[in-house]
């Protein structure tokens, strides 16, 4: 799937298809059917996330990363936080395109975004708190995968962090707010971006205390 000008028709094909798949991960049964067909795994695997448009071109970047992200949230939510393969497979997702996310997620002052840049940074935030609030679900032998997510967690909760400093809601919203959408969406990630640091001071305390009791 090439990303030039003249060839944004398999995009949408693209956004279709993973935007189907997302309605089939709704459900238990869905999600189930779609996790043994080793669909997080494919996700891992999209070279083309790596492939990003210039700047001139972020529609397209839009039409490759929401419907990823969007579908691999539906699935997980659907299985739920006990189910440790789901749990891993998307963490190892999330390590994989850590560089892609954090080219998401990161911000700069004075930095203006589209809809589309905050309907992006909503579905990323809302899959890396879910995840951050579920690494203690995963077992023993999946250590590898917790320490690596780990390390790739360190980097973008800086970002994160900053994130929260660039998004600054107006005092009052109103009906007739021509932005209304777009502060609401800001809302979420901001409701996102807290649940994952508190997640995260959750995780270092009980690593903390952890390291307390094996000095005593």
């Amino acid at each position: 799937m090439g990303l030039s000008s003249d060839n944004i028709k398999p995009l949408f094909i693209y956004e279709a298809k993973l935007a189907f798949l997302a309605q089939i991960a709704q459900t238990e049964a869905g999600a189930t059917t779609l996790l043994d067909a080793g669909i997080i795994p494919r996700l891992s695997e999209l070279t083309i996330l790596h492939q990003l448009p210039v700047s001139s071109e972020l529609y397209k970047q839009h039409l490759l990363v929401q419907p990823v992200f969007t579908l691999l949230t539906s699935l997980l939510t659907s299985l739920g936080s006990k189910h440790v393969v789901a749990n891993r497979q998307a963490s190892h997702l999330v390590c994989v395109h850590s560089e892609l996310i954090s080219s998401i997620v990161k911000s700069s002052p004075g930095e203006e975004r589209s809809k589309q840049d905050y309907q992006d940074l909503c579905v990323v935030t809302s899959l890396l708190s879910w995840l951050r609030a579920h690494q203690h679900d995963l077992h023993d032998e999946d250590v590898a995968v917790s320490i690596q997510l780990q390390s790739t967690g360190t980097q973008l909760q800086r970002h994160l962090i900053n994130l929260l400093h660039s998004l600054q809601l107006p005092g009052k919203c109103t009906s007739a707010d021509t932005d209304l959408e777009i502060q609401t969406i800001k809302l979420q990630i901001i409701t996102n971006v807290v649940s994952y640091c508190v997640s995260a001071m959750a995780i270092l305390t009980s690593s903390m205390l952890l390291l307390r009791n094996w000095e005593l």
